[in-house]
């Protein structure tokens, strides 16, 4: 494990800070969970037509790998209702709000993740979000699913062990992603398929500061690419700050023949953020950085490893 994260969250803040930022993330997490699991449902369902479409593997009855699930663990539920799940984290994941669990936690992960951890299921957030995934997936019961804390960069499963790697907004968090994709590399087995989906830290979110996201007054766009502005971002995570071209450089290396798309906002939220980056390259701002990689806000990349 590396020593200087001890889990993505793991990044120094003020007791001011983190209280306003715990109150964020309540307002986003309690906020329309129904649609939360809704969308998230939707996403699955897209990338199991995806891998379909693209590699020919149907994810039924296969060993699945979930990489980084986070506390919430929706994607853990979703792929364990017709596969084999196991699920690792740099976190210790609480299924169930025992001494003995948050002890465990905060030994592993440090008091902010285990306050954060013991707040959102004392507010009934983590029931209320693992309810709507069984109303709305018609099940009766959670499905069979191994957690494992362990580090990404060293896991300690067999060789060739893995049909499918599933990691979603993990890899930015990670020092050592190059690591980590040798890794799936020797879980996978020959045929196997890796989806990741990875936050990209040069987009204007990029520096996870949950003011974007939330109602509060955000810092101005792409503040922590612009050195007046570093300042005044509040990141709520470590990132590695890996950029577009260095990401594809990487998993073309550790995965040949990878394939690659990106996302950008909706139309509206598109064309003002161009209106937005045209003012400031007229000030001579971020003329460093591609447009491409200043409008890609995620990296998707599927890889099939030759059989």
């Amino acid at each position: 494990m590396n020593p200087t994260v001890r889990t993505y969250t793991h990044s120094p803040r003020s007791p001011i800070a983190f209280v306003q930022e715990a109150m964020r993330l309540y307002k986003m997490k309690s906020s329309d969970i129904a649609g939360q699991v809704a969308w998230q449902i939707s996403h699955l369902q897209s990338v199991e037509k995806i891998i379909r479409a693209q590699t020919g593997m149907s994810l039924d009855n296969r060993e699945v790998l979930v990489i980084g699930p986070g506390q919430r663990v929706g994607e853990v539920f979703y792929f364990g209702l017709k596969n084999r799940v196991t699920a690792i984290d740099l976190d210790v994941i609480m299924h169930r709000m025992t001494p003995s669990a948050a002890l465990q936690m905060w030994k592993a992960n440090g008091a902010t993740r285990t306050v954060k951890t013991l707040g959102r299921k004392a507010l009934g957030l983590d029931d209320k979000f693992k309810s709507q995934m069984m109303k709305q997936t018609d099940v009766k019961k959670m499905p069979p699913i191994r957690h494992l804390q362990m580090d990404a960069t060293e896991m300690t499963l067999p060789d060739r062990s893995v049909d499918f790697v599933f990691s979603f907004s993990v890899f930015e968090h990670i020092p050592d992603p190059a690591k980590c994709l040798q890794e799936i590399s020797r879980v996978l087995k020959p045929g196997g398929v890796c989806y990741t989906s990875l936050h990209l830290y040069s987009c204007d979110s990029g520096c996870h500061d949950l003011r974007i996201w939330s109602d509060g007054a955000r810092p101005p766009t792409w503040a922590h690419l612009r050195p007046q502005h570093e300042a005044e971002v509040q990141p709520n995570a470590y990132m590695n700050k890996i950029r577009l071209h260095d990401w594809k450089q990487m998993l073309e290396a550790h995965s040949p023949d990878v394939t690659f798309t990106t996302d950008k906002l909706e139309q509206d939220g598109y064309e003002k953020q161009c209106r937005e980056l045209e003012h400031l390259r007229k000030s001579g701002e971020l003329m460093d950085y591609t447009d491409e990689e200043l409008h890609a806000i995620n990296l998707v990349s599927i890889w099939q490893k030759p059989l």
